[in-house]
């Protein structure tokens, strides 16, 4: 779908659409942003209720399956995710959500798990985020058993890196 095709669905010019988005890849993008900004909120509030390891591995694993299907349940998000990946103009807004969503982590975690520093534990979370977004690429890759599997098993790898 062209960013015109999106001009006329919306009943607007398309030099309107131009006007604030230069390509569809933007749009798409700003889309993926306000999203992940809901799911991050959502998260926070999940993890601030967290009082012991286990509730905190719970939160995790639920936080991060919903986020993976969340992406998988909505085209414009999976869309949005490849552009990023592939767009380097983009790439700031991918490398700024990944800090995000490692600073929530960071913050409920420190509370529960218990490492040499406060930098092991965010370079530990920085490279699980890694492997998460990893198996999030590769799972748009195969049908939906197999993809929900491989991120199954990532998760259960990033809860048991961390305790």
């Amino acid at each position: 779908m062209s960013l015109g095709k999106i001009a006329r669905v919306m009943e607007l010019p398309t030099a309107t659409m131009y006007r604030y988005f230069p390509s569809k890849e933007a749009l798409v993008t700003l889309l993926m942003k306000q999203t992940l900004d809901l799911m991050i909120d959502d998260a926070s509030k999940r993890y601030e209720s967290a009082v012991s390891l286990e509730e905190y591995n719970t939160v995790s694993r639920e936080v991060l399956w919903n986020t993976y299907e969340q992406i998988h349940k909505h085209p414009y998000l999976n869309e949005a995710y490849a552009a990023l990946l592939t767009d380097r103009s983009q790439r700031s807004s991918l490398i700024e959500e990944n800090a995000r969503w490692v600073d929530i982590f960071f913050i409920a975690g420190r509370r529960f798990l218990t490492f040499d520093s406060d930098d092991a534990l965010y370079r530990r979370l920085q490279v699980l985020n890694a492997a998460w977004n990893g198996t999030l690429r590769l799972t748009q890759l195969y049908d939906k058993p197999v993809a929900d599997e491989l991120m199954r098993e990532t998760i259960e790898i990033f809860i048991r890196e961390l305790n």
